[in-house]
């Protein structure tokens, strides 16, 4: 019983860290550069994530829909990790 009520903290503290992770990762979402290939041939590079404030402005659907998100992942990492 003891290690069953151990795996399910365990489990719960995972799920609520990764919530968490993953609000600070939509929240502060930026271009980042991960490598530049370049050789005769091929000039390649990687971008994670996207200019939020280049594409949308500030009272479109995307933007309130993105909002509501952040708001729902902070709720429930909150709630999973207390």
């Amino acid at each position: 019983m003891h290690v069953s009520m151990m795996i399910l903290g365990y489990a719960a503290l995972l799920c609520g860290s990764l919530l968490s992770v993953a609000l600070l990762v939509i929240t502060f979402r930026k271009n980042r550069k991960l490598f530049y290939k370049s050789n005769g041939f091929l000039n390649e590079s990687f971008f994670l994530g996207e200019n939020v404030l280049e594409n949308t402005s500030f009272f479109s659907a995307k933007n309130y829909y993105r909002s509501q998100l952040i708001q729902q992942l902070d709720y429930w990492s909150y709630r999973v990790l207390v």
